[in-house]
């Protein structure tokens, strides 16, 4: 995970280069897989693995329930698993603006080119399976891939490089799918902050142009996830995957009622192709939240009120912010101020040339008045440093106690400030002195407020 928070945070072209090797060997790799077990089973020499081995997941008896064994229950946890790996695609989307130029031609033909190599994958890796009769295991090893693997390459020294690749390929391409989040997230909360739905903060970009809070914020969930669900995999796909088909199915209704509005041609296709997308996502929503409601689902199911509730009211705040500004006066107005008593109040800790230069600057300020306040909570010290005080004789402005029994002292000068302004014209500011020193050498440099 840290990896790859510091890969995206150097920039996505550096982080498309590194990220981009595991994909090309894992297309590498299942594409040979299948070339040679295409080639074996077409002579008649593909091998099948043991569907009654120990620990495989029963296919039931044949002739037996729904589809030869298979319950609609298992057929729908099929379909939502099989779902959540046709997901990635569309982080795509949100990052057209890295493309080169025409971007919108080259992140089409991208996602074409990507669409149609998931889809030979995902079919080729189902049909191999159906010849070699892959079946899964309860505790998920072997996984069906391994099984291919295994059976097409075989036993030889031939097969155990070729197994050895499938594998390694395979782990790359799991570690390096999780940097699509990194890659799309940062952009899509950008987008959406800029609408004001979530904080502004998520639209600034780090010293390589890249999306730096959004990167950092997505790393701390994700930990979170993964120490809250224990890594464990299918209870992290089932929270992946919901939210996934969720944003499908919001994407596809919006853009079928943005075409239903617009008098376009092609509308009655758009219109057809967005809404059928749309039915789709939400039945894969309803199956998941149905299926995998026990592994997870309901997290999602719990927390996408409340997120929704969340953005509405950042939303809100947002609106009513701007709203503030445009009811401000006209220009030469609203920056002009509004109170008439200026007091300036330097806190003091310690007698020392910061606390005097920073009388000299609440002179410099011009107010109506300017105090030496000091928070006490210590008496004996309190005392002596009055004493003290008014021994230097420095200034002529008296140091006045603030007791503060509780040590609360962010509630102490809380008091004051709302004492200070009650009658609303008094404006307050205070002065904290700090001395500063070089961070070359040991000797002081002069004191000054800060």
């Amino acid at each position: 995970m840290l990896i790859l928070v510091y890969g995206n945070l150097r920039g996505l072209r550096e982080a498309g280069r590194v990220f981009a090797v595991p994909a090309y060997l894992f297309i590498a790799a299942v594409g040979l897989m299948l070339a040679v077990g295409l080639a074996r089973w077409a002579f008649g020499d593909l091998p099948h693995a043991d569907v009654h081995a120990q620990g495989v997941v029963p296919l039931g008896t044949p002739g037996e329930g729904w589809l030869y064994g298979a319950s609609l229950f298992m057929v729908l946890r099929a379909f939502a698993n099989g779902g959540s790996s046709l997901t990635g695609l569309e982080a795509m989307s949100n990052g057209i603006s890295v493309f080169r130029e025409p971007q919108g031609r080259n992140a089409r033909r991208t996602l074409v080119t990507m669409s149609c190599v998931l889809g030979v994958l995902v079919l080729g890796v189902s049909g191999l399976a159906h010849l070699t009769h892959a079946v899964p295991y309860t505790d998920g090893t072997p996984t069906v891939i391994a099984q291919e693997a295994r059976l097409v390459f075989g036993s030889g020294v031939f097969g155990t490089a070729g197994l050895v690749f499938v594998q390694l390929a395979t782990a790359l391409i799991l570690y390096t799918g999780a940097n699509t989040p990194f890659t799309g997230f940062p952009y899509l909360a950008s987008f959406v902050a800029e609408d004001r739905f979530l904080p502004r903060q998520l639209t600034r970009r780090g010293h390589r142009l890249a999306f730096s809070t959004g990167i950092i914020t997505l790393a701390v969930v994700a930990l979170a996830l993964l120490l809250v669900t224990d890594a464990n995999v299918d209870r992290l796909v089932a929270l992946y995957a919901i939210g996934v088909f969720t944003a499908f199915t919001m994407a596809g209704a919006g853009l079928t009622v943005h075409h239903a509005r617009r008098r376009e041609p092609g509308r009655r296709w758009k219109i057809a192709v967005n809404a059928t997308a749309a039915v789709v996502s939400a039945l894969v929503v309803l199956i998941f939240a149905v299926t995998k409601f026990t592994e997870g689902a309901w997290l999602v199911v719990v927390v996408f009120p409340l997120g929704v509730w969340a953005l509405i009211r950042i939303n809100r705040e947002y609106r009513a912010e701007a709203a503030e500004v445009e009811s401000l006066p006209p220009a030469g107005q609203s920056d002009r101020p509004r109170r008439h008593r200026p007091v300036v109040c330097v806190l003091v800790d310690a007698v020392d040339p910061a606390v005097f230069h920073a009388l000299r600057y609440a002179h410099e300020l011009r107010p109506d008045e300017v105090r030496a306040v000091h928070i006490a909570v210590d008496a004996v010290r309190a005392r002596r440093l009055v004493a003290r005080w008014q021994a230097v004789g420095t200034t002529d402005v008296p140091l006045e106690v603030v007791d503060c029994p509780d040590r609360r002292l962010e509630r102490a000068l809380a008091e004051l400030a709302v004492h200070e302004t009650a009658d609303g014209h008094t404006v307050l500011t205070l002065l904290i002195a700090r001395r500063t020193y070089a961070s070359t050498t040991s000797t002081p440099m002069e004191p000054a407020p800060s």
